[in-house]
């Protein structure tokens, strides 16, 4: 046995060695991440110049299955929120659903409900290539009318490359490890090689899936949109005074025409109960002015 355990350090050695060499490589890319941001250069870079140039410094530490979703040497997260005021919200609907499978996008997922005088309020999540989010938004523009949008773009190259080198780095280790039970050894060093796979597995996995997760949101952007029903679409006011001015007046007249559309159909649809109402307040008219009546002539009887 003791002739085994001779054999087995020569083995952990070049573990060590291995090990070493690749969290070599791993700090490498790191560094090779931190020369291409734009506030470590020196060059007078300006974002959005010079990429052709340089992506292929870029992909040198991306793998062949990492490059999707790769915009202009970059990795991005596109997220859009959108309000949408509509009068035919069941067409809306449809249009939506049926622009969102076009477009290579799907529902993520949806909730509709009542928000009062029988008009109803839609929350869609929808995921779509970030390429065809604008065409999406347009076509429901064309079909609504767009009260609100806003868009925020976070951009997790770095975090995706350091992702990427982790993953390298606890690779190398896990094979190494493999390689390493092979050999002859003592229980204790086998059971502490076997420990040690057991966390580099875990962590790797669980690397793995936040590079899955950025891959995903990636390659579909998140459109957050609210869809009102209302009874008349309010479009977005023109910039100026009048423009403001405008809008106002238009929209005290909607409000004032609303009030009296509602005063008549409450006075309409509660016609029944104001009939009875009429007919109550009659009947106590005229019971009191025969009451009256009687009351004069008993005083008139009384005075002859």
């Amino acid at each position: 046995m003791r002739k085994r355990n001779h054999a087995f350090r020569p083995a952990m050695l070049l573990l060590a060695v291995a090990l070493l060499a690749v969290m070599l490589c791993g700090c490498a890319a790191s560094m090779k991440e931190n020369e291409l941001a734009p506030e470590n250069r020196g060059d007078g870079y300006i974002a959005g110049e010079g990429l052709a140039d340089k992506e292929s410094a870029v992909d040198s530490t991306l793998t062949a299955g990492s490059i999707a979703g790769l915009q202009d040497g970059r990795k991005r997260i596109v997220t859009a929120e959108m309000t949408v005021q509509t009068r035919e919200f069941t067409t809306l609907l449809e249009s939506l659903r049926k622009a969102v499978g076009e477009h290579g996008g799907y529902v993520e997922s949806v909730s509709t409900r009542e928000r009062g005088a029988g008009l109803r309020y839609a929350e869609y999540v929808v995921r779509i290539p970030p390429e065809k989010l604008q065409a999406l938004c347009d076509s429901l523009g064309e079909k609504g009318t767009v009260v609100s949008y806003s868009e925020a773009v976070s951009d997790v190259t770095a975090s995706y490359i350091d992702t990427e080198s982790h993953i390298a780095a606890l690779k190398g280790e896990r094979d190494a490890l493999l390689a390493l039970l092979d050999k002859p050894g003592s229980l204790s060093d086998v059971l502490e090689v076997r420990s040690r796979l057991t966390e580099v597995i875990a962590e790797l996995e669980s690397y793995e899936a936040q590079l899955r997760d950025m891959d995903a949101r990636i390659a579909y952007s998140k459109l957050n949109l609210w869809i009102h029903e209302v009874e008349r679409e309010i479009a977005p006011q023109k910039e100026g005074l009048w423009g403001e001015i405008g809008g106002r007046i238009s929209e005290s007249a909607y409000e004032i025409g609303s009030f009296f559309r509602a005063l008549f159909v409450g006075v309409a649809g509660n016609i029944i109960y104001f009939a009875i109402l009429a007919l109550i307040a009659a009947v106590a008219v005229i019971l009191l002015r025969r009451s009256i009546a009687k009351r004069k002539e008993k005083k008139t009887e009384t005075e002859n």
